[in-house]
Formats: C-alpha cells, sequence, structure tokens
C-alpha cells in the first residue's frame, strides 16, 4: 500500500469537522436534494487509476469458481426455488448459466426481477 500511496501527499484532509458537517447537514436537509452529487471544491479530487479495469463479460471458469465457492447447504433463492447443488454437480448446466450472463453483461442492462429483493423472517421459539 505504501507504494501506492504517494509520500508527499498528506494522510489528513484538508478540510475540518465543521465544514463537512455543516455542508452535509444542509444537504440532507433540503426538501428535493439534486440526484446528482457534486463533489465540493474542498474535498481533493482522486488521481485516475493506474491499473486498468478489465470490463470483459465473466468467463465459464469464473462463473465456476463462483459457483463451486458457493455452499451447498444455503437456502434455495424464495424467488425461483432453485438450489446450487445441480449446478456444483452438473458442468453442463453451468453453461446455460454462463449464457444469460454474457448477454446481459454485453446488453448493459439489469433485469428489474434482479432488483427485486425477498426477505424472510423465520420466528425461532
Amino acid at each position: 500500500m505504501k507504494t501506492n500511496l504517494n509520500s508527499s501527499a498528506s494522510p489528513f484532509p484538508s478540510f475540518n469537522m465543521a465544514t463537512c458537517t455543516t455542508f452535509f447537514r444542509e444537504f440532507f436537509r433540503a426538501k428535493q436534494p439534486s440526484k446528482s452529487f457534486k463533489i465540493p471544491s474542498w474535498i481533493p479530487s482522486l488521481p485516475q487509476p493506474t491499473i486498468p479495469y478489465n470490463l470483459s463479460s465473466p468467463s465459464y471458469q469464473q462463473i465456476t469458481k463462483i459457483v463451486r465457492r458457493m455452499k451447498a447447504s444455503g437456502s434455495p433463492c424464495p424467488l425461483d426455488k432453485l438450489s446450487v447443488i445441480p449446478f456444483k454437480r452438473c458442468p453442463y448446466l453451468r453453461t446455460y448459466l454462463t449464457e444469460p450472463f454474457w448477454l446481459l453483461w454485453n446488453s448493459g442492462e439489469i433485469p428489474m426481477n434482479w432488483k427485486r429483493a425477498y426477505t424472510v423472517q423465520m420466528l425461532i421459539l
């Protein structure tokens, strides 16, 4: 980490706590704050990344690695009732799992169903 940080950069912020508190208190008190957050001038900007980010779609091997790391004892998703066990035991099914990921990744869209959450509350007596 030390090699990635510039030694001349100060580890302390260039603003004080009062300035920060006042800014965010007013921002969150606003009736309709703007949806796009503009970084105040007193917050120093970050340098551009030096390591390029890989934006290619996930490979079959990467998806396989994720499936293998998943716990077989975990409960299936309540929305589709699919368990991870068939995907762990049958590599052929992982190809069917990989194809939609490729299509969605390349389209840049997230399906509305993936944005939904389902919470189950269990009562333990």
